[in-house]
């Protein structure tokens, strides 16, 4: 059975980094194309994988797929953004324990993701999803 989550972008708007560049201050913030407006949750037994599917307000194809300790993170072929996270698991998360490694999986695996292919999208991009996960998948996975 799927879950899904709905909630404001308005959330990401503080989302911006700064950086000195030539003697120049540059600040980049998060493109509305890269903000998260919702998720999908779901457990796939006959590949034994819990997936959770980031809703943008576009529909961009995949570019690439990334493994880290076996968690599979699939990105956006234009942005770079990330689509998809998918965790092997043996059964369904069903508790506060199982999200909690869960959580920690799959963070590990963004901050590896991140230290592999690092510029200043990607991390508001990245900032955004972690935000979304440690808030929301309490909720994704155990309604």
């Amino acid at each position: 059975m799927a879950n899904y989550i709905w909630f404001n972008p308005g959330r990401f708007l503080d989302l911006r980094k700064t950086e000195q560049a030539g003697g120049m201050q540059i600040t980049v913030e998060l493109s509305p194309y890269e903000t998260p407006k919702g998720l999908l949750g779901k457990y796939d037994q006959s590949r034994g994988e819990f997936s959770i599917e980031f809703r943008y307000i576009d529909h961009e194809p995949c570019r690439s797929e990334s493994v880290h300790d076996g968690i599979r993170l699939t990105r956006g072929r234009h942005t770079g953004k990330l689509l998809t996270i998918a965790i092997p698991v043996d059964k369904a998360p069903h508790d506060t324990t199982c999200v909690i490694e869960l959580k920690t999986k799959i963070i590990r695996a963004l901050e590896e993701e991140f230290s592999i292919n690092n510029n200043l999208e990607f991390e508001l991009n990245l900032d955004a999803a972690k935000s979304v996960i440690n808030e929301e998948l309490s909720e994704l996975v155990l309604s």
